[in-house]
């Protein structure tokens, strides 16, 4: 089973991609952790990294052939789910022509109010990669490690970020509603909720 999980900046993707994970037993394919991955064999001053940084939409061109780089591993052979690609109807039509079978795109659906608050005091573990947005919490609950805020979690790069959502991401909304893929979740509810929601639509599919 091939699961697409869309949203804006901030609706949880991170979050509810690892439970899907644990829950049908498949891996994620995060093209932003791939990305940071790149990112951190480049130079600190490198374009790819000055791009991350800014919230700004790297290439899809170049972030496919990451992608289906990655997915050329036998331990997707069974599904997985993409979380943070696509993010552009390019990239969209790119997976199509690579003739990936898609069973289901869960878009999270949260205002853009709450979205910016979660970005902004969003903090993640450097060991277990566990999501938090709690102020003041520095020890990550689940395995002791330290929680540090990610360079591209401010108030300028959200900004650019929603504004390339809406510019780019929104409408494959409307482009995996017209082939009857996309499956809408609340996303403003509680972690556990939302996930409840998601294992539903999937298991119905």
């Amino acid at each position: 089973m091939n699961i697409i999980l869309l949203g804006a900046p901030g609706a949880g993707k991170g979050v509810q991609g690892k439970a899907i994970a644990e829950h049908f037993n498949i891996p994620i394919v995060s093209s932003g952790d791939i990305l940071r991955e790149f990112a951190k064999k480049q130079s600190t001053d490198s374009k790819l990294n000055g791009e991350m940084q800014g919230g700004q939409l790297i290439s899809d061109k170049f972030v496919m052939e990451l992608v289906f780089n990655e997915l050329k591993s036998n331990k997707y052979t069974n599904g997985y789910i993409l979380d943070g690609v696509p993010r552009t109807l390019v990239q969209a039509k790119a997976i199509e022509k690579h003739n990936i079978n898609i069973a289901a795109v869960i878009y999270i659906n949260v205002p853009e109010d709450i979205v910016k608050e979660r970005v902004l005091h969003r903090k993640v573990c450097k060991s277990c990669g566990k999501i938090y947005n709690e102020e003041g919490k520095t020890i990550c609950a689940q395995c002791g490690g330290e929680l540090f805020k990610r360079n591209d979690d401010n108030e300028e790069a959200i900004k650019e970020r929603l504004n390339v959502y809406h510019k780019k991401t929104e409408a494959l909304i409307e482009y995996y509603k017209a082939k009857n893929l996309l499956k809408e979740i609340n996303g403003n509810q509680q972690i556990s909720d939302v996930s409840k929601e998601i294992f539903g639509v999937l298991e119905s599919l």
